[in-house]
């Protein structure tokens, strides 16, 4: 016998944000732990991964910019060759 368990994604992740949403008020009725501590340490999560995504959409910028000029300064460079290839084979 055969069976089969289907999940949604959507589903996986809300229920993963509810169960952290529940450790982390049990946290804090339960455990006494002080709020203004887990707000605290939330923001500073927020901050740093802010800063994660905007050093890499920075550094993907920086990427994509000299990817775009290396092609530009081989094809320069390639015609050139090109062109005196085609100039010697002429003589």
């Amino acid at each position: 016998m055969k069976v089969k368990f289907r999940f949604n994604k959507r589903s996986n992740v809300m229920v993963t944000l509810i169960a952290s949403g529940a450790a982390l008020a049990m946290m804090v009725v339960r455990f006494g732990y002080p709020a203004d501590k887990l707000f605290e340490a939330l923001w500073v999560a927020v901050l740093l991964l802010a800063a994660l995504v905007g050093a890499a959409a920075v550094l993907g910028l920086c990427l994509r910019w000299l990817m775009g000029r290396g092609d530009s300064v081989m094809d320069e460079s390639l015609h050139r060759l090109n062109n005196k290839l085609e100039e010697d084979s002429e003589k």
